[in-house]
């Protein structure tokens, strides 16, 4: 059979009408491919639920038409909400929607664990879901996430004999933060900060410099601990463009919002305990959620457990429950977070390393003197960033940057605490010798072969120091360095003193980066760290951080913390003391303290 051809009189055979039907078949298929692609990369719920089956609640669909519509999307989001999961749907979905070779999905965290055990995980297990899905027949073959996740953090898909990397991840060195994603240039960028609270400026400014372009988005995403990192300050203080819009659009994902709950403060809505289950599902858009899904989530027990654990008026109760930051004065530094990462931390110490210690003086007579000893080493694996449960035996192996090189960590130990000692050694009316501080911590330094001695030089800790110094010999056996934590703040933008930038930074820091190793067994100083209270030096939020004093939380009914002062005296970074000489003082400057100003100051500085 032939048929004319419609540009002439010359004919076809059969089998070139055949190749026709299917070239033109394919263009059809093609076109509605491409049509269908359009369509999907304006609603990432749709695709959500058609290519993988997964359900939208309703703040996810609200975060997934934030990143549609806007250049810049931040989110707060409470415990067990699918932040991570969110982040990791965002960035299939961006790779599945644009084309293959102008797309680029950037992602980094705080650390390169958490690049590779939370984000990078969950785009493996969506990729493998899509494809588990075409094996059944519920998405055609070609639907499914093209390409291979590779354990190099890598996304790569091959197209017409090229391969295209579409996504990467990166913890990039502190040193070479500025550079971190040079040389992206794809047109449609999307770039993620997951658990975005621990990522500096540096970093986020990166971030900045390669989604510039108009079909580029942002997304910033954690849970809300630290209202002193640039996500805090993103939501605690407004900025906006040349035009008049709002900078992020920002979003606050409250345990409250999800489908676990008929509502705010209502009870829980599982299938098999709620008789009203299809009825309360608004939170899911109205489709209704799997029970394992729901399982996952933060429902009630959760809630009711933190408002015991923390109170409803806690920082760590706003964070981890209502999604959003405590940055009022009274709240309290350090989180819960940050001390199971600390617990779930180790630190192999140095073998030829000498110990520094970190010794509070007693004050008054409920106080105890306090001693801590810090050795320096390499931090092993740890629970919370191989996805472990607290208490996890964790593989004896070094953690590694993501240029192969070990993180350098502190273990810190109590090494010695007494109550009710005179501060120099006495003889008693009985004729017995009671040992006095100077004397004790002399024999702990000598014990231990500590290099240095760093004490708490105000107040009655000053006698302590002239006696330590004739003891070491005139700091021939150790250094003995003088802290004084009303010293003025190596960065006085943000921190009023020098007690409250380091107990911020080389202790509460450290502690969330998993280079600090506390004792899981020292419920002295877990429940003094949980209990340390920031304000402002003018009351307001914009005064520079000031840690509560010792006699401001007596006064509230709170435990001195002299278990926490000597374990930061001990953690305070060498190099922010090299310009001292043993027995110097750590000098005040009260005029520049006093000159401090500038209600956003704190807002200002660089991390």
């Amino acid at each position: 059979m032939s048929v004319s051809n419609v540009f002439g009189s010359s004919e076809v055979t059969d089998g070139e009408l055949d190749g026709l039907n299917q070239a033109m078949s394919y263009v059809i298929g093609d076109f509605a491919r491409r049509k269908e692609q359009q369509e999907y990369a304006l609603d990432m719920t749709k695709w959500a639920w058609d290519k993988l089956g997964v359900i939208f609640h309703e703040k996810q669909d609200e975060v997934g038409r934030s990143i549609v519509e806007n250049r810049a999307t931040a989110v707060a989001a409470g415990h067990g909400t699918g932040k991570s999961f969110q982040a990791a749907l965002a960035a299939c979905w961006w790779v599945d929607t644009h084309p293959i070779n102008q797309t680029y999905v950037a992602t980094t965290a705080p650390t390169y664990d958490q690049i590779t055990d939370i984000i990078f995980r969950e785009v493996k297990n969506i990729h493998a879901l899509s494809h588990e899905r075409a094996a059944r027949g519920l998405i055609r073959p070609e639907e499914a996430l093209q390409g291979r996740v590779g354990e190099d953090n890598t996304w790569k898909i091959e197209r017409a004999g090229k391969l295209y990397t579409v996504m990467k991840g990166r913890k990039p060195p502190d040193n070479k933060v500025s550079d971190a994603f040079q040389g992206i240039h794809a047109r449609y960028v999307l770039a993620i900060g997951d658990e975005a609270t621990g990522l500096g400026e540096d970093l986020i400014d990166s971030l900045d410099n390669i989604t510039t372009g108009e079909h580029c988005r942002k997304l910033l995403i954690s849970n809300p601990t630290n209202p002193f990192s640039y996500l805090g300050k993103i939501f605690l203080k407004p900025s906006y463009d040349d035009l008049g819009v709002p900078t992020w659009n920002k979003i606050h994902v409250s345990v409250f919002d999800l489908p676990t709950f008929h509502g705010r403060g209502g009870e829980a809505c599982l299938p098999d305990s709620c008789p009203k289950y299809h009825e309360h599902q608004k939170h899911a858009l109205g489709l209704g959620m799997p029970k394992i899904a729901l399982e996952s989530m933060s429902g009630p027990k959760f809630v009711r457990d933190k408002k015991a654990e923390y109170g409803e008026d806690s920082a760590r109760y706003k964070a981890r429950v209502l999604g959003q930051f405590a940055h009022e004065a009274g709240s309290t530094l350090i989180s819960a977070d940050d001390i199971y990462r600390a617990v779930d931390t180790i630190v192999e110490p140095f073998r030829d390393e000498r110990p520094v210690l970190g010794v509070d003086v007693a004050r008054f007579g409920d106080d105890w003197s306090v001693v801590y000893r810090v050795d320096r080493g390499v931090v092993m694996r740890r629970a919370w960033a191989d996805g472990l449960d607290s208490g996890a035996e964790l593989p004896r192996e070094p953690a590694l940057d993501d240029n192969g090189v070990n993180i350098i960590g502190y273990r810190l130990r109590m090494a010695d605490a007494w109550h009710d000692a005179p501060l120099v050694t006495r003889t008693m009316p009985d004729g017995t010798t009671q040992m006095g501080t100077a004397e004790r911590v002399h024999e702990i330094a000598m014990a231990t072969g500590a290099s240095a001695v760093r004490i708490d030089a105000s107040g009655l800790g000053a006698g302590v120091v002239d006696r330590l110094w004739e003891l070491s010999g005139g700091g021939k056996s150790y250094d003995v360095v003088e802290i004084l934590g009303g010293a003025a703040s190596p960065d006085r933008r943000g921190w009023y003193n020098f007690r409250a930038y380091h107990m911020d930074h080389s202790m509460r820091l450290g502690m969330f980066q998993g280079r600090i190793d506390i004792d899981p067994k020292d419920e002295t100083l877990i429940d003094e760290m949980s209990g340390i209270i920031y304000e402002f030096a003018d009351g307001q939020s914009g005064g520079g951080l000031k840690i509560a004093s010792k006699e401001s939380m007596k006064r509230k009914g709170k435990k001195s913390p002299d278990y926490v002062d000597a374990a930061w005296y001990a953690l305070i970074p060498d190099d922010e003391l090299s310009g001292m000489l043993p027995g110097a003082l750590v000098q005040t400057d009260f005029d520049e303290i006093l000159s401090h100003s500038g209600r956003d100051a704190w807002f200002d500085r660089t991390w």
